[in-house]
């Protein structure tokens, strides 16, 4: 699910590299983009805490909050850099 989730964010972020660079207009891209950056999160959260509720290693711990923190702070720049578009 982690992979799934990352793809969507590559997606998204290669759809605001492409705007900032003015090679495409993103119009009806607008709602697109903002679904797939929701579905990233969701499912990069979701599978993360999943996986931290069921490995309580130390080194499972550190990993998935690493990768919940990593998720979340893409998505929000992600957003960030679109509502500025």
């Amino acid at each position: 699910m982690q992979s799934i989730g990352v793809t969507f964010v590559a997606i998204s972020f290669l759809l605001v590299l492409l705007k900032l660079s003015s090679r495409v207009e993103l119009g009806w891209l607008h709602k697109i983009l903002s679904i797939l950056l929701g579905i990233a999160a969701g499912i990069l959260i979701f599978a993360a805490t999943t996986d931290l509720i069921y490995h309580t290693s130390f080194h499972y711990v550190l990993t998935y909050t690493g990768t919940i923190l990593a998720g979340v702070t893409v998505v929000s720049t992600e957003v960030s850099l679109f509502k500025m578009l």
